[in-house]
């Protein structure tokens, strides 16, 4: 689990103010919940509507002092299904925004009280504490609510308004570089100084598209004057790719009656990438002049396989830097890439340490992923490429005379199916190697270092190393122990320096 840290640190001085009673609810209303903000922070003022049961339509106008707030955008509410909105943005600069909200004919507004709309302000950010009255008016939309008869229904239009608090200082909101990945939990964490009884705690967490919201609740019905901090933290889950924004809002504040809305945040997701050894395939480690195998979506926009001699560094417009533990970022040779899967390999000087991997393919799609770099990540090639069964390589014979012998250890089955064929150690006169193939184990201390183990017992490790032209791809020989006769499929183990590679076999006659 990564964790993504926002950290909202701010100051709320609340003073000691009971909680009133709530208003009697009118017959037919619309009105405007009081909600509170901070200067220079956006803030959500709902509408609710008190209908009957018998409304077709509604209209109106809202007008607000646009020196406190501006920029208006006006969505229709959660509590409204099947409703049209029409609205006159053309005086919005002036304070004022035309409504109409209807439904089709013969249809009415369930009974009941319920969202009707939001309007999204930008508060300014030179606004004074106060309330900054949201109230109705008939300009450029008339007041006016009416039945599928379009007859004319009486309805108590309720203003409201929105709390400035200067006195709250607005959150600074930080993002640990570290790059979310779809996969990852998305853990918040939370800082701050609030007086006590009114710290929160526990935040509800809500998302509606790339908007994640955080909401606390105030507990108590007042707020003690003793200061103190506090910290939280709420797990968001899983996310697809995106760009989010995180809101903390604060509920039921006696100083403001209402809300309060910090400032969003925002963070993106990114595409993971899964970065592993060729041949293993263990992701927990990968090492320099190494075939690492990278998975992920969108890679790249074609299928194309290059040298394993001379491997470029774009390959059909797709691309990957690694930026090391020290800070220093280089291009990775590039054997074969598709939509999938990319195949690369690790440069020389890569410093050990966590390194950040970025893929950026033909279409300009970037996707980001980590690795820990070590010196030595072993790993064994097997004949399917699975990583697992019988071991990609060869038998080289020596005779008494001096022929020297290179012997299958596979042959063709059904279809595409590779079988084992057994290994015959002939005579004893018969010097019988087995040369396997990996990758991440050229750089061993020594090659005592080396352990290989066949079916249980330790072969004379030979040599261990590059194997030749082909970048990135290690070799070692080994000596077959003649107790293996007649074992038939047996386990090969191979150890370099502490770290075990991945298990394969090999069947010996």
């Amino acid at each position: 689990m990564r964790r993504l840290i926002s950290s909202f640190s701010g100051a709320v001085f609340l003073a000691i103010v009971a909680v009133s009673g709530v208003a009697g609810q009118q017959a037919r209303e619309v009105r405007v919940l009081t909600s509170g903000s901070v200067p220079g922070q956006k803030v959500s003022v709902a509408l609710e509507i008190a209908a009957t049961g018998n409304e077709n339509a509604v209209g109106f106008s809202l007008n607000f002092d646009p020196r406190v707030l501006a920029n208006p955008v006006v969505a229709i509410g959660s509590g409204l299904n099947g409703g049209t909105m029409h609205l006159n943005m053309a005086s919005a600069a002036a304070g004022r925004v035309g409504v109409v909200i209807a439904l089709s004919a013969n249809q009415t507004f369930p009974s009941g009280a319920y969202q009707l709309l939001t309007v999204t302000f930008d508060v300014a950010s030179n606004a004074s504490s106060a309330a900054s009255q949201i109230s109705f008016g008939d300009q450029p939309v008339a007041r006016e609510m009416v039945d599928t008869t379009a007859s004319r229904l009486n309805t108590t239009f309720t203003s409201g308004a929105v709390k400035v608090v200067t006195h709250v200082q607005p959150p600074g909101i930080l993002i640990n570089p570290t790059p979310a990945t779809s996969d990852d939990t998305i853990v918040v964490d939370v800082a701050g100084i609030w007086n006590d009884g009114c710290v929160p705690s526990n935040p509800d967490v809500t998302r509606n598209g790339s908007v994640i919201v955080l909401r606390t609740r105030h507990q108590g019905d007042y707020c003690s004057q003793a200061i103190t901090t506090y910290r939280m933290n709420r797990t968001i889950g899983t996310l697809p790719p995106g760009t989010y924004s995180l809101v903390l809002i604060h509920d039921n504040m006696p100083s403001i009656g209402g809300s309060l809305q910090f400032g969003s945040s925002s963070f993106s997701v990114q595409a993971r990438l899964v970065n592993a050894n060729a041949s293993s395939y263990n992701s927990e480690s990968i090492a320099p002049q190494s075939i690492v195998v990278m998975f992920g979506q969108d890679l790249a926009t074609t299928t194309i396989t290059a040298s394993a001699q001379q491997p470029p560094t774009s390959l059909g417009g797709t691309s990957v830097r690694i930026r090391d533990a020290v800070g220093v970022e280089r291009l990775a040779p590039l054997f074969f890439v598709s939509a999938t899967q990319v195949n690369y390999l690790v440069p020389a000087e890569t410093a050990k340490g966590r390194a950040t991997i970025t893929l950026t393919n033909a279409n300009g799609r970037v996707s980001v992923g980590t690795a820990m770099i070590t010196s030595i990540a072993p790993g064994i090639f097997s004949i399917d490429g699975t990583g697992r069964g019988l071991v990609a390589g060869y038998v080289q014979r020596h005779t008494p005379s001096g022929e020297v012998r290179i012997e299958p250890i596979w042959r063709p089955g059904n279809a595409a199916e590779l079988l084992p064929q057994p290994i015959d150690l002939g005579p004893p006169t018969d010097q019988v190697y087995l040369v396997i193939f990996g990758t991440g184990f050229r750089s061993r201390s020594s090659m005592s270092g080396v352990r290989v183990n066949v079916g249980g017992l330790p072969s004379e490790v030979r040599y261990a190393g590059e194997a030749g032209s082909d970048k990135g791809l290690d070799q070692c020989n080994i000596t077959l122990d003649r107790r293996l006769i007649g074992r038939g499929s047996v386990e090969l183990e191979m150890i370099v320096d502490g770290k075990s590679a991945n298990l394969t076999t090999v069947s010996i006659k």
